[in-house]
């Protein structure tokens, strides 16, 4: 159960790794919170138990955080600027803390040499409210499955579409993730605006810098 734990927290580092910058008009800084749920995932009570039920987003301006919590003192979050095209990822394991950073330019170069097709996506004109926001409906399907995004132009900051879905331009609201068998559903429930300090967006000092190997090998239970 612990190797597959940190496989987890791989996954959602690589995920946050790919997020997306579209400026947008409407509000741009607060904090966005999503619950997260497992649709279709058999897990014993142990492995329910550690998984996360809520993401927060933080933005502002070119900059954003986003944080996960889980069981143990497990915790991690990715740090992105927009300018820039840095982001930075942080784990925290049971007080073992580090910081990885890495470019979109780096991780668009990953994705072409792995020759990843990329989906088609369909953006159609149905909606729904979602936390007080109007959104629109796009569907992506990739060579192996199909997902359902909705998302509002009403958010002027990031958002948190991976580069296969550079084509949405706006900040999503609802959507999936289905990868290597781990399945989790976002679906944001509240959006605050509120002043964000500029010292959420820095690397903490107690943190220590890792390439990604080292980082990958720790996630992976390899140290």
């Amino acid at each position: 159960m612990k190797k597959r734990i940190y496989l987890f927290i791989a996954f959602v580092v690589l995920i946050g790794f790919q997020n997306e910058i579209y400026a947008q008009k409407g509000l741009s800084e607060g904090k966005v919170i999503y619950t997260i749920t497992y649709p279709d995932m058999e897990m014993d009570p142990q492995m329910v138990a550690m998984m996360p039920t809520e993401s927060v987003v933080f933005f502002k301006g070119a900059m954003s955080r986003t944080d996960l919590s889980m069981g143990m003192g497990i915790s991690s979050s990715s740090i992105m600027n927009s300018k820039t095209g840095e982001i930075v990822a942080l784990t925290d394991m049971m007080g073992s803390k580090s910081a990885m950073k890495m470019t979109t330019d780096e991780l668009k170069k990953s994705k072409n040499q792995n020759k990843t097709p990329d989906p088609v996506i369909t953006i159609t004109n149905e909606t729904k409210e979602i936390a007080g926001y109007k959104c629109k409906k796009a569907i992506v399907k990739n060579a192996d499955n199909t997902q359902e995004i909705y998302y509002t132009d009403e958010i002027n900051s990031i958002s948190a579409a991976t580069l296969d879905w550079k084509e949405i331009k706006g900040f999503p609201m609802e959507y999936s993730i289905d990868q290597n068998g781990l399945k989790m559903k976002f679906a944001a429930k509240s959006v605050t605006p509120e002043k964000v300090a500029d010292t959420i967006f820095v690397i903490p000092a107690d943190y220590k810098m890792v390439t990604q190997e080292e980082m990958m090998k720790k996630m992976t239970g390899g140290e």
